[in-house]
């Protein structure tokens, strides 16, 4: 019998909000360098760019209680992305194992 794999993101919420750059970073690396196997994301990497750089941009501004409170809300909304990305690639990846790992995803 075949293993059957999916994408998973292995971060519980999206209050982890260095462990959601960096896996939005990963997968729009990945999803970007693999372009032909992932043609239509959803969201796009256009998209999860540019949410993913606005993390990065809360994360460094994060110096008060309400600069962090903003950096909390773009992770969280980064975090639903890459949730509905995961989706998307467990679709086109059907289980396989190689091709959810050429997304970024694990």
């Amino acid at each position: 019998m075949k293993k059957f794999f999916i994408a998973v993101l292995h971060i519980l919420s999206g209050g982890d909000f260095k462990a959601v750059s960096l896996l939005c970073t990963k997968v729009v690396n990945g999803m970007t360098t693999n372009a032909t196997v992932f043609t239509d994301p959803d969201p796009t990497l256009s998209d999860l760019a540019t949410e993913g750089g606005k993390l990065i941009t809360a994360i460094g501004k994060a110096d008060s209680k309400s600069t962090r409170a903003l950096r909390d809300k773009q992770s969280r909304k980064v975090f639903k992305m890459l949730q509905k990305e995961a989706r998307y690639v467990n679709n086109v990846a059907d289980g396989d194992e190689a091709t959810i790992l050429l997304s970024g995803f694990d």
